[in-house]
Protein backbone atom coordinates (compact mmCIF):
# COMPACT_ATOMS: atom_id res chain seq x y z
CA UNK A 1 0.00 0.00 0.00
CA UNK A 2 2.87 2.35 0.73
CA UNK A 3 4.55 1.58 -2.57
CA UNK A 4 1.47 2.59 -4.18
CA UNK A 5 0.83 6.07 -2.27
CA UNK A 6 4.62 6.21 -3.15
CA UNK A 7 4.33 5.83 -6.68
CA UNK A 8 1.68 8.05 -6.77
CA UNK A 9 3.19 11.05 -5.32
CA UNK A 10 6.12 10.80 -7.56
CA UNK A 11 4.13 10.77 -10.43
CA UNK A 12 2.63 13.60 -9.14
CA UNK A 13 5.55 15.57 -8.66
CA UNK A 14 6.92 14.30 -12.21
CA UNK A 15 3.91 16.04 -13.82
CA UNK A 16 3.68 18.98 -11.75
CA UNK A 17 7.06 19.55 -12.68
CA UNK A 18 6.79 18.88 -16.32
CA UNK A 19 3.39 20.91 -16.72
CA UNK A 20 3.78 23.12 -12.96
CA UNK A 21 -0.16 22.42 -13.16
CA UNK A 22 -2.52 19.98 -11.02
CA UNK A 23 -6.49 18.87 -10.57
CA UNK A 24 -7.25 16.66 -8.80
CA UNK A 25 -10.77 14.82 -8.45
CA UNK A 26 -13.06 14.09 -12.16
CA UNK A 27 -12.10 15.19 -15.21
CA UNK A 28 -8.40 15.76 -15.12
CA UNK A 29 -8.11 16.00 -18.89
CA UNK A 30 -10.05 19.54 -18.38
CA UNK A 31 -7.61 22.04 -16.67
CA UNK A 32 -8.17 25.49 -17.37
CA UNK A 33 -4.93 27.15 -18.78
CA UNK A 34 -4.45 29.48 -15.40
CA UNK A 35 -5.06 27.38 -12.59
CA UNK A 36 -2.19 25.92 -10.80
CA UNK A 37 -4.39 23.28 -8.63
CA UNK A 38 -8.10 22.14 -9.19
CA UNK A 39 -10.33 20.15 -7.76
CA UNK A 40 -13.39 19.01 -9.10
CA UNK A 41 -15.55 16.16 -7.70
CA UNK A 42 -19.22 15.53 -7.21
CA UNK A 43 -18.96 13.34 -4.17
CA UNK A 44 -16.05 14.84 -2.19
CA UNK A 45 -14.60 18.20 -0.40
CA UNK A 46 -11.56 19.94 0.17
CA UNK A 47 -10.63 19.68 3.86
CA UNK A 48 -7.65 22.38 4.85
CA UNK A 49 -5.89 22.62 7.43
CA UNK A 50 -7.73 22.20 11.32
CA UNK A 51 -5.99 23.87 14.20
CA UNK A 52 -7.08 25.25 17.57
CA UNK A 53 -6.12 29.02 17.87
CA UNK A 54 -3.00 28.44 20.02
CA UNK A 55 -1.68 26.13 17.38
CA UNK A 56 -2.84 28.78 14.99
CA UNK A 57 -1.30 31.68 16.54
CA UNK A 58 1.86 29.48 16.76
CA UNK A 59 2.39 29.49 12.84
CA UNK A 60 3.67 32.25 10.85
CA UNK A 61 3.02 30.88 7.45
CA UNK A 62 3.14 33.45 4.00
CA UNK A 63 0.56 36.07 3.40
CA UNK A 64 -2.84 34.17 2.24
CA UNK A 65 -2.41 31.29 4.64
CA UNK A 66 -6.35 29.56 5.05
CA UNK A 67 -6.73 27.28 8.09
CA UNK A 68 -9.77 26.27 9.76
CA UNK A 69 -10.14 27.44 13.34
CA UNK A 70 -11.58 24.25 15.34
CA UNK A 71 -11.98 26.79 18.56
CA UNK A 72 -14.20 29.50 16.36
CA UNK A 73 -15.60 26.96 14.02
CA UNK A 74 -14.79 29.68 11.35
CA UNK A 75 -12.24 30.04 8.45
CA UNK A 76 -9.26 32.05 9.40
CA UNK A 77 -6.41 33.85 6.96
CA UNK A 78 -3.50 35.62 7.23
CA UNK A 79 -2.85 38.95 6.14
CA UNK A 80 0.80 39.29 6.85
CA UNK A 81 0.61 39.63 10.73
CA UNK A 82 -2.11 38.81 12.06
CA UNK A 83 -4.72 36.00 11.40
CA UNK A 84 -8.29 37.44 10.37
CA UNK A 85 -11.59 35.26 11.03
CA UNK A 86 -13.48 35.34 8.40
CA UNK A 87 -16.50 35.36 10.50
CA UNK A 88 -16.13 38.72 12.33
CA UNK A 89 -14.89 40.43 8.65
CA UNK A 90 -18.23 42.97 8.17
CA UNK A 91 -17.18 43.30 4.00
CA UNK A 92 -17.25 39.60 3.68
CA UNK A 93 -20.97 39.60 5.14
CA UNK A 94 -24.30 39.80 3.74
CA UNK A 95 -26.22 43.30 5.40
CA UNK A 96 -30.22 44.29 4.79
CA UNK A 97 -31.27 48.14 5.75
CA UNK A 98 -34.30 46.24 5.57
CA UNK A 99 -36.20 45.96 8.77
CA UNK A 100 -36.55 42.30 9.78
CA UNK A 101 -38.73 42.01 12.47
CA UNK A 102 -39.99 46.39 13.03
CA UNK A 103 -41.12 48.15 10.00
CA UNK A 104 -39.49 51.05 11.72
CA UNK A 105 -36.15 49.94 12.05
CA UNK A 106 -34.26 51.16 14.94
CA UNK A 107 -30.69 50.87 12.76
CA UNK A 108 -29.58 51.92 9.48
CA UNK A 109 -27.10 50.12 7.44
CA UNK A 110 -26.31 51.47 4.28
CA UNK A 111 -23.26 50.12 2.42
CA UNK A 112 -21.14 52.00 -0.33
CA UNK A 113 -21.11 52.07 -3.87
CA UNK A 114 -18.33 49.13 -3.87
CA UNK A 115 -20.16 47.42 -1.06
CA UNK A 116 -17.09 46.79 1.37
CA UNK A 117 -18.00 49.37 3.29
CA UNK A 118 -21.12 49.54 5.35
CA UNK A 119 -22.32 52.60 7.25
CA UNK A 120 -24.30 52.43 10.57
CA UNK A 121 -26.68 54.92 12.20
CA UNK A 122 -29.41 55.08 14.23
CA UNK A 123 -33.37 54.95 12.62
CA UNK A 124 -36.40 55.41 14.51
CA UNK A 125 -36.12 54.88 18.34
CA UNK A 126 -39.40 53.47 19.63
CA UNK A 127 -40.84 53.55 23.13
CA UNK A 128 -40.35 50.05 23.65
CA UNK A 129 -36.60 50.78 22.99
CA UNK A 130 -36.02 53.36 25.61
CA UNK A 131 -35.48 52.23 28.34
CA UNK A 132 -37.59 53.78 31.69
CA UNK A 133 -36.63 57.50 33.26
CA UNK A 134 -33.56 56.85 31.00
CA UNK A 135 -34.09 60.24 29.36
CA UNK A 136 -32.59 63.02 30.93
CA UNK A 137 -34.09 66.37 29.76
CA UNK A 138 -30.99 69.03 30.70
CA UNK A 139 -28.29 66.14 29.52
CA UNK A 140 -30.09 63.57 26.45
CA UNK A 141 -32.21 66.36 24.68
CA UNK A 142 -30.49 68.82 22.42
CA UNK A 143 -31.94 72.62 23.22
CA UNK A 144 -34.55 73.42 20.65
CA UNK A 145 -34.99 69.98 19.36
CA UNK A 146 -38.07 69.49 20.17
CA UNK A 147 -40.32 70.80 17.64
CA UNK A 148 -43.89 70.96 17.26
CA UNK A 149 -43.43 68.10 14.52
CA UNK A 150 -42.54 65.82 17.66
CA UNK A 151 -45.40 66.47 19.72
CA UNK A 152 -48.65 64.68 18.76
CA UNK A 153 -52.04 67.16 19.16
CA UNK A 154 -53.49 67.35 22.13
CA UNK A 155 -50.71 66.06 24.18
CA UNK A 156 -49.31 69.35 25.94
CA UNK A 157 -52.22 69.80 29.11
CA UNK A 158 -52.44 72.68 31.22
CA UNK A 159 -50.02 70.72 34.25
CA UNK A 160 -46.88 71.20 31.62
CA UNK A 161 -47.53 75.20 31.16
CA UNK A 162 -44.88 77.10 33.37
CA UNK A 163 -46.86 78.63 35.98
CA UNK A 164 -47.46 82.40 35.64
CA UNK A 165 -45.88 85.76 37.99
CA UNK A 166 -49.76 86.91 38.34
CA UNK A 167 -53.09 86.01 38.42
CA UNK A 168 -55.15 86.97 35.63
CA UNK A 169 -52.29 86.84 33.13
CA UNK A 170 -52.82 85.85 29.67
CA UNK A 171 -50.57 84.85 27.01
CA UNK A 172 -50.16 86.73 24.50
CA UNK A 173 -48.35 86.57 20.88
CA UNK A 174 -46.18 89.57 20.78
CA UNK A 175 -45.12 89.33 16.93
CA UNK A 176 -42.13 87.25 17.89
CA UNK A 177 -43.10 85.28 20.78
CA UNK A 178 -45.28 84.48 23.32
CA UNK A 179 -45.59 86.40 26.78
CA UNK A 180 -47.00 86.27 29.66
CA UNK A 181 -49.32 90.08 30.03
CA UNK A 182 -52.06 91.38 32.53
CA UNK A 183 -55.35 91.15 31.52
CA UNK A 184 -55.60 95.22 32.00
CA UNK A 185 -52.48 95.66 30.03
CA UNK A 186 -54.65 94.43 27.18
CA UNK A 187 -54.90 96.51 24.45
CA UNK A 188 -58.46 97.11 22.44
CA UNK A 189 -58.58 96.91 19.16
CA UNK A 190 -61.79 97.94 18.05
CA UNK A 191 -62.08 101.31 16.44
CA UNK A 192 -62.19 104.06 18.32
CA UNK A 193 -61.83 102.11 21.84
CA UNK A 194 -65.44 102.27 22.77
CA UNK A 195 -66.78 98.41 22.74
CA UNK A 196 -70.03 98.69 21.01
CA UNK A 197 -70.77 102.37 20.03
CA UNK A 198 -70.75 100.66 16.36
CA UNK A 199 -73.69 98.96 17.37
CA UNK A 200 -76.72 100.98 15.36
CA UNK A 201 -80.30 100.97 14.37
CA UNK A 202 -81.23 98.73 11.21
CA UNK A 203 -81.09 101.41 8.36
CA UNK A 204 -84.49 100.11 6.85
CA UNK A 205 -86.37 100.16 10.64
CA UNK A 206 -86.55 96.16 11.08
CA UNK A 207 -84.50 96.34 14.10
CA UNK A 208 -84.72 99.19 16.73
CA UNK A 209 -82.01 99.17 19.41
CA UNK A 210 -82.31 100.52 23.08
CA UNK A 211 -79.36 100.96 26.20
CA UNK A 212 -76.18 102.85 26.27
CA UNK A 213 -73.78 99.69 25.53
CA UNK A 214 -72.81 100.33 29.62
CA UNK A 215 -72.29 97.05 31.66
CA UNK A 216 -75.19 98.68 33.51
CA UNK A 217 -77.62 99.09 30.66
CA UNK A 218 -75.90 96.97 27.98
CA UNK A 219 -77.29 97.45 24.06
CA UNK A 220 -80.26 95.46 23.46
CA UNK A 221 -81.79 94.97 19.97
CA UNK A 222 -85.07 94.09 18.99
CA UNK A 223 -88.06 93.96 16.15
CA UNK A 224 -89.59 97.10 15.40
CA UNK A 225 -92.98 97.53 15.22
CA UNK A 226 -94.42 97.04 11.60
CA UNK A 227 -90.82 96.01 11.14
CA UNK A 228 -91.07 92.70 9.62
CA UNK A 229 -92.73 93.51 6.08
CA UNK A 230 -93.38 91.13 2.82
CA UNK A 231 -89.37 92.06 2.05
CA UNK A 232 -88.00 90.11 5.44
CA UNK A 233 -90.64 87.37 4.75
CA UNK A 234 -88.86 84.03 2.86
CA UNK A 235 -90.91 82.33 0.10
CA UNK A 236 -92.90 79.96 2.00
CA UNK A 237 -92.08 81.48 5.13
CA UNK A 238 -95.92 82.08 6.27
CA UNK A 239 -97.63 78.53 7.06
CA UNK A 240 -100.75 77.75 8.46
CA UNK A 241 -99.52 77.08 12.03
CA UNK A 242 -97.96 80.76 12.07
CA UNK A 243 -102.11 81.81 11.29
CA UNK A 244 -104.07 83.07 14.38
CA UNK A 245 -107.19 80.81 14.07
CA UNK A 246 -110.09 83.24 12.49
CA UNK A 247 -107.53 86.10 11.50
CA UNK A 248 -108.29 85.77 7.66
CA UNK A 249 -110.68 88.16 6.90
CA UNK A 250 -112.40 88.91 3.31
CA UNK A 251 -110.48 91.68 2.82
CA UNK A 252 -107.53 89.02 3.15
CA UNK A 253 -109.12 87.04 0.36
CA UNK A 254 -108.26 88.21 -3.19
CA UNK A 255 -111.07 88.28 -5.95
CA UNK A 256 -111.49 84.93 -7.16
CA UNK A 257 -108.95 83.27 -5.20
CA UNK A 258 -110.79 80.64 -3.84
CA UNK A 259 -111.68 78.03 -6.93
CA UNK A 260 -113.26 74.93 -6.77
CA UNK A 261 -109.96 73.44 -6.48
CA UNK A 262 -109.33 74.91 -2.88
CA UNK A 263 -112.77 73.92 -1.88
CA UNK A 264 -112.79 70.29 -0.05
CA UNK A 265 -115.50 67.98 -0.97
CA UNK A 266 -119.32 68.96 0.47
CA UNK A 267 -117.94 71.78 1.89
CA UNK A 268 -120.40 74.28 0.69
CA UNK A 269 -123.86 73.55 2.45
CA UNK A 270 -127.40 74.85 2.27
CA UNK A 271 -126.43 77.23 4.74
CA UNK A 272 -123.70 78.83 2.55
CA UNK A 273 -125.81 79.23 -0.69
CA UNK A 274 -127.30 82.74 -0.42
CA UNK A 275 -131.35 82.29 -1.32
CA UNK A 276 -132.30 82.75 -5.25
CA UNK A 277 -128.37 82.40 -6.23
CA UNK A 278 -128.32 79.54 -8.45
CA UNK A 279 -130.17 80.80 -11.16
CA UNK A 280 -130.27 78.78 -14.66
CA UNK A 281 -127.01 79.79 -16.04
CA UNK A 282 -125.09 78.63 -12.96
CA UNK A 283 -126.39 74.97 -13.60
CA UNK A 284 -124.05 73.00 -15.56
CA UNK A 285 -125.71 71.03 -18.33
CA UNK A 286 -123.03 68.12 -17.90
CA UNK A 287 -124.21 68.18 -13.83
CA UNK A 288 -127.93 68.57 -14.03
CA UNK A 289 -128.15 65.55 -17.45
CA UNK A 290 -129.80 66.18 -20.63
CA UNK A 291 -133.03 66.20 -19.02
CA UNK A 292 -132.62 69.22 -17.51
CA UNK A 293 -131.74 72.68 -20.51
CA UNK A 294 -131.73 76.21 -20.07
CA UNK A 295 -134.54 78.00 -22.35
CA UNK A 296 -131.90 80.52 -24.16
CA UNK A 297 -134.95 83.00 -24.76
CA UNK A 298 -136.52 83.31 -21.48
CA UNK A 299 -134.14 81.81 -19.59
CA UNK A 300 -136.08 79.36 -17.64
CA UNK A 301 -135.30 75.57 -17.12
CA UNK A 302 -137.19 73.15 -19.36
CA UNK A 303 -138.01 69.92 -18.47
CA UNK A 304 -137.41 67.24 -21.33
CA UNK A 305 -139.53 64.26 -20.20
CA UNK A 306 -138.59 62.28 -23.13
CA UNK A 307 -135.02 62.72 -22.00
CA UNK A 308 -135.80 61.21 -18.50
CA UNK A 309 -138.07 58.55 -19.83
CA UNK A 310 -137.44 57.26 -23.16
CA UNK A 311 -140.60 57.20 -24.01
CA UNK A 312 -142.62 60.60 -23.11
CA UNK A 313 -144.28 58.61 -20.06
CA UNK A 314 -143.98 58.86 -16.42
CA UNK A 315 -144.48 55.12 -15.01
CA UNK A 316 -144.42 54.64 -11.39
CA UNK A 317 -142.98 51.56 -9.93
CA UNK A 318 -145.93 51.61 -6.54
CA UNK A 319 -148.52 53.11 -8.67
CA UNK A 320 -148.45 56.42 -6.73
CA UNK A 321 -148.36 58.53 -9.54
CA UNK A 322 -148.49 62.81 -8.28
CA UNK A 323 -148.42 65.65 -10.28
CA UNK A 324 -148.82 69.52 -10.80
CA UNK A 325 -149.97 72.20 -12.72
CA UNK A 326 -146.83 73.25 -13.54
CA UNK A 327 -146.85 74.28 -17.07
CA UNK A 328 -143.59 72.16 -17.76
CA UNK A 329 -145.67 68.87 -16.81
CA UNK A 330 -148.63 69.98 -19.36
CA UNK A 331 -147.66 67.23 -22.00
CA UNK A 332 -147.17 64.64 -19.76
CA UNK A 333 -149.42 61.58 -20.20
CA UNK A 334 -149.89 59.71 -16.43
CA UNK A 335 -150.60 56.39 -16.52
CA UNK A 336 -151.50 53.19 -14.42
CA UNK A 337 -149.99 50.14 -16.35
CA UNK A 338 -152.23 47.67 -17.02
CA UNK A 339 -152.85 44.84 -14.92
CA UNK A 340 -150.71 46.57 -12.63
CA UNK A 341 -153.31 47.15 -9.77
CA UNK A 342 -153.59 43.87 -7.36
CA UNK A 343 -155.27 43.06 -4.27
CA UNK A 344 -152.70 44.87 -2.29
CA UNK A 345 -153.19 47.99 -3.90
CA UNK A 346 -157.24 48.32 -3.36
CA UNK A 347 -158.67 49.88 -0.30
CA UNK A 348 -160.90 47.39 1.63
CA UNK A 349 -164.48 48.22 0.08
CA UNK A 350 -163.16 50.14 -2.64
CA UNK A 351 -165.05 48.02 -5.45
CA UNK A 352 -168.81 48.94 -5.39
CA UNK A 353 -171.48 48.68 -7.57
CA UNK A 354 -171.41 51.30 -9.46
CA UNK A 355 -167.61 50.55 -10.17
CA UNK A 356 -168.67 47.31 -11.52
CA UNK A 357 -169.66 47.46 -15.18
CA UNK A 358 -172.62 45.49 -16.00
CA UNK A 359 -172.24 42.12 -17.19
CA UNK A 360 -168.76 42.48 -16.28
CA UNK A 361 -169.53 39.21 -13.29
CA UNK A 362 -168.93 36.28 -15.50
CA UNK A 363 -170.02 32.60 -13.50
CA UNK A 364 -166.03 32.50 -13.62
CA UNK A 365 -165.53 35.32 -11.22
CA UNK A 366 -168.70 33.93 -8.56
CA UNK A 367 -167.24 31.02 -6.33
CA UNK A 368 -168.98 27.57 -5.52
CA UNK A 369 -171.92 28.17 -3.42
CA UNK A 370 -171.50 31.95 -2.60
CA UNK A 371 -175.41 32.61 -4.23
CA UNK A 372 -177.29 31.86 -1.27
CA UNK A 373 -180.99 32.48 -0.34
CA UNK A 374 -180.27 35.54 1.49
CA UNK A 375 -178.25 36.99 -1.26
CA UNK A 376 -180.89 37.12 -3.59
CA UNK A 377 -183.04 40.25 -3.75
CA UNK A 378 -186.27 38.72 -4.82
CA UNK A 379 -187.43 42.25 -6.57
CA UNK A 380 -185.14 40.90 -8.92
CA UNK A 381 -186.33 37.65 -8.82
CA UNK A 382 -189.95 37.85 -9.55
CA UNK A 383 -193.29 38.61 -8.17
CA UNK A 384 -193.41 35.41 -6.20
Amino acid sequence: MKARITYLVICLLVTASLKAQIKIGDNPQNLDSASVLELESNSRVLVITRMTTIQMENTSPLRGAVVYNTDTQCVHFYDGALWINLCDRPDEQTFSTDAIVNFSPTMIITPDANGTNFNFEVGEIRGENIVDTSINGSVDIQEGSITGLQLQDATVSFDKLADGTATGELLQWNGAEWVLIDETGLTVTEIDGVVGNEVRDAADGTLVRTGLGTDANPFVLDVSVGGITNLELGADAVTTDKILNGEVDADDIANDAITNLKMANDAIDTDEIVDDAITADKIDVSVAGTGLTQNLATGALDVDVASLTGDGDIISADLTVTGGTDAAFTNVNLEITAGAVGNTELAADAVTTDKIAIGAVESTDIAVDAVNAAAINVDVAGNG
